[in-house]
Order: C-alpha cells, then structure tokens, then sequence
C-alpha cells in the first residue's frame, strides 16, 4: 500500500505532539492527584484537632466540675448522707430520705449543675458507707451500691486526679462516660463525686461534622471499642477486634497520619488523630471518590483541551503540507510523466523562491535541453535521409550511365570509345559528388552520433545524480537517527548533509509553526490557570466574609468561623499550587519562545551550518532532534527521486535507440562509400579500357 509523503509527516508530527501533550498531562495528573490527596487529608486532619480540641475541652470542663463537687465542704461530712439504694426493694423516687438534709442540699448543688449543663445526664455522690445522692430524676434500682461501679473503683484508684471512665451503659441501658474525683480531706477518703456524659450527646456533635459531603468522624477508646461511629452505629460498644471490617483494625492501628482501605465495599481514606489528653483515637472517614471528584474534573477538562489541540494542529499541518511540500512534489511527478512520454516541451511556472523553486528551475532546464537536443537529432535524422536519398539518385544515375555504355559498346568501338570517355567522364564526376555526398552524411552522422552519446552520456549522469540524490536521501534518512550519538563530531556529518539540510529547511519552517502552536495552546493553559486562580480569590474573598460574619455571631459562630478560616487556607493553598502550575506554563511558553528562535535561527543560518555545528551545541541538537521528524520525508523525497531516475532511464533509453539508428545510418553511409569507391575503381578500369581502344 501506498503511502504518501503528507501523511507519514504528519504521523510522525501527530507522534511527537502525542507524546509530548502525554507526558506533560501524566505530570500534571500526578502532581493534581498527590497535591489534592495532600490537602484534602491535611483539611481532615485540622478538622479532627478542632475536633479533638472542642472534645477536650468539653472533658476538662467535666473535670473541673467534678473536682469542684469533690471539693465542696460539704463533703466532709459525706459520712452523714442517709440517702442510699442498698435496699433489695426498689425506692419509687430519687429524692433524699427524710432527715437527710446534706443530702437534701447536695442534690440541690448538683441539680444547678446539671440546668446549666445541658450535655451532662446526671451529677452524683456516692459515700464509703454505700450513700449515693443524684441530681437527675431518673429511678434507681434495688440494690445498687456505688462502691461496686467502675467509676467509683477507677476514682478510689487514683485519688489525687479526676479520671474519665471507660465507656459503659448505664443502670438504665444508656451509652455515656463519667468522670470521676474521689473526695479526699485531711488524708481520708469519704467516697467519690461523678458525673455522666452521654455519648449520645458526644455521636450527636460528631455527626453534625462532616468530612466532605459524604464523610463522617468515629472515635475508639484506647482500649479498641468504638464509641461514636455515626457511620455505622452498629459498631458502637464494640471492640475492633471483634468487628469483621478490617478496616478499624487498621485505624486504630494507625496513631497519626492517613490510611486507604475499603469499608462497606467502598475505596476510603481514613485520616487518624490520637488525642493526647483523651487517649481517644478520632478517624475521619471520607470516600476516596469524593477526594479525586476535583482531581477527575480538572484531568477531563485537559484532555478535552489536548484532544481539541491535536486535532487543530493535524488540520493545520494537513492544509500546510499540502500547500508547501506535496502540491509541488505532483507537480514534478506529473511533468516527468509527461516527458517520459515525449512532451519535452513541458514547463514548470516558477513561482517560489525556495528548494523546490530550484527543483522546478532545474527540471525546466533539463526539459529545454532534451527538446533542444531532440529537435536537433531530429534534423540530422531528416539530413541523413535526404542525403541517403540523393546517393540512391546518384546509384540509379550510375547504373543509367552504365546501359547507356553497354548500348555504345554495341553501336560501334569508335563511337563507343567516344561515348564511353564522355561516360567514363561523368562517371568520374558523379562518383567524385556522390563520394563527397557521401563524406559529409558519413560527417554529419558522427556529429549525430556524437551529440547523441553525449546527450546518453549528459543523461546517464543525470541519471546516477539521481540515484545518488535517492541514495542520499534514503542514507540521511538512516543518519538521522545516528544524530544522537555524533552530535559531538557533527562537524563531519554536517560536512556529508549539507545537501540535505538545505531540504530539512522546508520542514524546519513547518516544525517553527508547530512550535507557535504549542505556545499558544499553553496560553490556553495558562488562561485556564488565571480562571482558577479568580475561583480562588472570591473563595478566599467569600472565607473572609464568612469569618467576620461568624466573628460577629460571636460563641454562636465560632465554629463557622473556624471552617471559615479552613476554606480561606484551602484557597490560598489553591491560589499557591495554581501559581505554580501557571508558573510551569509560564516556563513552557518561555521555552516554547527560545525554541522558536532557534529555529528561526537554524533557517537562516542553514547554509552556514558547517561552521555553526562546531560551536553551537544546542542549535545542533535541535536539527538532531529534527532529523529524526525529517527522515520520513527525506524517505519520500528519495521515492520522489527514485520515480524521476526510472523516467531520466526511459529517456535515456529512447535516447540509446536514437543512437542505434543513428549507427545504422553511418553504416549505410560507409556502406554507400564504399560502393562509390569500387565504382570508381570500374570507371578507373573502363577509361583504361577505352584508351586500350584508342590506341589500337
């Protein structure tokens, strides 16, 4: 199949283009993916420290509450409290008994405490003696002693500080903690002051934060069981060993930093804080989908851009190729055409200035010559004929000559000696014209022959600068490749491509547009960058508007205020990255820009390229790296070339016919002189004879 010329430049132009556009969309994919990745996991991870710090600051306050209500004095005397549950037989109401007034003002303290604390469920005192005293109005039990519940154990156990208690239900099936403060005066112990906090209320706050738009914040004790996942409330009161997800064995694996894994069949990140004054570990869960949605975008986005790009470019190149290089290129095939069939008075109109102008100069003077020189065999042919013709009328003259002889010979001796001396005479003389006729077709067949061989000659050497001009073409094709490696001794290359650098200009100018192409496109690039950077900006102008807005809701707005401040450090840290990526393309224009003018350069420096080789290492490396592009159509212009060496050969055979009969026509001319000459030696030998007759 054939291939023409235009099409595997532009493959190969569509090639490099490809790859180029590919590498630098792989990079930029790369660096959008891993920076978006970056911040996404960085924004989560602030969020679980306001989180964490929001959190701890809830539990220092219950704390501080609760040493404040083992701190009262009235606890001195917690050995007076008569209110108590030990009983087997439920107590209706969890008022104090009868009697009991320090219980009676105890319960009084903590109920203030608990109207003023919404988040707290309960407020309590439990004594050494078994008392328990509690602010809320739920029922208790029968039967419950305080000393036997893991708050009091864990406050008895560690006197000198409030602690916080596992996670466990309560005596009516409710998740929470307590914090726990053992009272303690004058070195004796009275029993412990408490509080409970439901973790309901804790998942509540958690599930009003969201990571993303689909994401969630679990939190695990120390000790591996899920205290709040409103992801999956399934898992709560649960430890990760038990749960068939691997997924939480991995977070709670995890003290800080990001984890990828799957939960519930979907591809997660899970970001893990560890909290340093709770133990608790704070995950924020968020779909890796959610995090890439950008990344996606902005990728499908570019490859729209780079799709259209190419696809201008191909157009483009496709029109322009057609009009500077294969045009032209049918045009000589067709003028060859023609001479192969005998229209030697075909002419190419020379309208360029360039290599190809010089081609068609060079076929217009070679098509003048072969007219001129066919014009010329053609006259010598029609003179040979003619003088052949007029040697055939001298032949029948002389054989006229001869029956007139015969005829006298007959007549009479005398009368005949006469008339054979008058014959003989004119035989002489028509012998002596025909023998000179005869010289000068012998004559004007060697010139033919001679301007004939040297037209065979003039066109066999046309025929092997062709072949060499093919042969060239075919081996700069190959040497383009070899380019590489002898950019550092390009001297001699250059030295042995001087003729085919002068053919790499065309393409040269072509690749200078191509570069104009590029800059352009990362214009376009760059122009897109500016639109995300005005994003940018009216997000960061939007994030400020909100912090004042929520500065001026004052408690109420502090946590707006503090996402506020998060989505105006993402746009600033979006405004930095599309800095940087507007800078890379500032950085690709520039370099598209010194590509151009080196290129430039080269075109106008091609026909000193040998001198220029030697020192400028970077205007070489760029023909090397043009070589490459142009060993295709170097491949074409040597078919090119092959296809005007196989009609010069045509010619060149016609020519060797000419030549032939040209041969044939000296032959015969030889052939007629020597025929004249042994007339001559006949009439030489009948004068004799008739002056034999004379004398006798």
């Amino acid at each position: 199949m054939k291939v023409s010329i235009k099409l595997k430049i532009l493959a190969g132009l569509i090639v490099s283009i490809f790859l180029v556009f590919s590498v630098i969309f792989a990079i930029t994919a790369y660096d959008v993916h891993r920076h978006s990745r970056s911040m996404a996991i960085q924004g989560i991870a602030k969020e679980l420290v306001h989180v964490d710090n929001g959190l701890t600051l809830f539990m220092d306050e219950a704390r501080l509450n609760t040493e404040m209500m083992a701190a009262d004095k009235r606890t001195e005397q917690a050995d007076q409290i008569l209110t108590n549950y030990l009983s087997e037989t439920p107590v209706p109401t969890n008022e104090t008994f009868p009697g009991d007034e320090l219980g009676r003002e105890l319960r009084t303290f903590y109920q203030l405490i608990l109207s003023s604390h919404k988040a707290y469920v309960d407020c309590y005192i439990g004594t050494r003696k078994g008392g328990f005293v509690i602010g809320g109005n739920d029922p208790m039990p029968a039967g419950y002693d305080p000393r036997k519940r893991p708050w009091y154990k864990d406050a008895v156990a560690s006197p000198g500080k409030s602690i916080i208690s596992k996670a466990y239900r309560s005596t009516n099936g409710e998740a929470m903690i307590s914090t726990g403060k053992a009272i303690v005066h004058n070195g004796v112990e009275y029993g412990v002051a408490a509080m409970d906090i439901s973790l309901g209320q804790i998942t509540k706050q958690l599930a009003e934060i969201r990571m993303g738009e689909r994401g969630h914040v679990m939190v695990i004790q120390d000790d591996g069981v899920v205290i709040a996942n409103p992801g999956d409330k399934e898992t709560l009161f649960k430890n990760v060993a038990e749960l068939e997800d691997s997924a939480y064995k991995q977070f709670f694996a995890q003290d800080e930093g990001a984890v990828d894994t799957v939960l519930d069949g979907l591809d997660r990140v899970g970001v893990v804080h560890t909290s340093p004054a709770l133990g608790w570990k704070f995950v924020g869960v968020i779909e890796k989908a959610e995090i890439m949605a950008p990344v996606y975008n902005t990728m499908t986005n570019l490859a729209i851009v780079f799709v259209i790009s190419l696809l201008v470019i191909c157009a483009f190149v496709w029109v322009f190729m057609d009009m500077v290089a294969v045009r032209p290129l049918k045009s000589v095939a067709d003028m060859l055409g023609k001479i192969r069939d005998g229209k030697y008075d075909t002419r190419i109109d020379k309208t360029r200035n360039d290599e190809i102008g010089q081609i068609f100069e060079a076929l217009n003077d070679m098509s003048g010559t072969l007219e001129s020189n066919m014009l010329e065999i053609t006259a010598k042919t029609e003179e040979a004929e003619n003088k052949a013709r007029a040697a055939e009328q001298a032949m029948q003259e002389a054989s006229e000559a001869r029956e007139r002889a015969e005829r006298a010979r007959a007549e009479g001796m005398i009368e005949a000696g006469k008339q054979l001396e008058t014959v003989v005479q004119e035989i002489n003389g028509i012998t002596e014209a025909i023998n000179a006729k005869a010289h000068e077709i012998s004559e004007g067949t060697n010139v033919q022959r001679e301007r004939i061989q040297a037209t065979a000659t003039a066109m066999e050497e046309m025929n092997a600068t062709v072949l060499e001009v093919a042969r060239n073409a075919g081996d700069a094709a190959g040497q383009g490749q070899e380019a590489k490696t002898k950019a550092m001794n390009g001297a001699d290359v250059v030295n042995q491509s001087v003729k085919a650098i002068n053919s790499i200009q065309a393409q040269a100018d072509q690749l200078r547009t191509n570069m104009d192409e590029l800059e352009t496109q990362a214009r376009g690039i760059g122009n897109i960058m500016g639109v995300i950077t005005d994003i940018a900006d009216q997000t960061n102008l939007l994030a400020l508007n909100a912090a004042i807005e929520a500065a001026r809701a004052g408690d109420a707005g502090r946590g707006f205020a503090v996402v506020a401040d998060e989505v105006r450090k993402l746009a600033e840290k979006t405004m930095t990255a599309t800095k940087e990526v507007g800078d890379s393309i500032e950085a690709i224009q520039t370099a598209a820009d010194r590509n151009v003018q080196a290129m430039e350069q080269a075109v106008s420096d091609l026909s000193t390229a040998t001198d220029l080789s030697n020192t400028s290492g970077s205007v070489l490396q760029e023909i090397v790296d043009g070589a490459e592009l142009s060993a295709d159509r170097i491949q074409g212009i040597a078919t090119a070339a092959e296809q005007q060496s196989a009609a010069s050969e045509e010619i060149n055979q016609s020519i060797d016919e000419i030549n032939s009969i040209a041969a044939e026509t000296e032959q015969a001319a030889l052939e007629t002189t020597q025929a004249l000459e042994r007339l001559a030696a006949q009439a030489e030998e009948l004068s004799g004879m008739v002056e034999s007759l004379r004398n006798a």
